[in-house]
């Protein structure tokens, strides 16, 4: 899971958030969310200065349309407004598969 996270958080470096971002964001999901890995469980969002995460993922169908800035303490964000700016990031396989190598990959934009 730590090499997994290693794999994200190079992703992110190369969307060019800053160091300090990332460990703010992964320190408030592991605090509020009781995660060990987040990047690892979660997918974010980025603009490449603030990491995101949306609410549906740990609220539900209520938290649907909703992101929150991680490395900012949960702020809230609207997806409908600045969704279409954001790069995501997500741990997956590169074979698809729920086992096997795994990598960061980047979706959108």
């Amino acid at each position: 899971m730590q090499l997994i996270e290693v794999a994200v958080v190079a992703a992110f470096r190369n969307a060019n958030v800053s160091l300090k971002r990332i460990r703010q964001a992964r320190e408030y999901v592991k605090r509020e969310f009781g995660s060990e890995y987040p990047f690892a469980q979660y997918r974010f969002k980025t603009d490449g200065k603030s990491l995101l995460l949306a609410l549906e993922q740990v609220d539900g169908p209520k938290g649907k349309n909703k992101l929150i800035e991680v490395n900012r303490n949960g702020q809230l964000a609207w997806d409908e407004i600045i969704g279409s700016r954001l790069q995501e990031f997500a741990a997956t396989t590169i074979s698809g598969r729920s086992s096997g190598p795994w990598c960061a990959i980047s979706t959108g934009w």
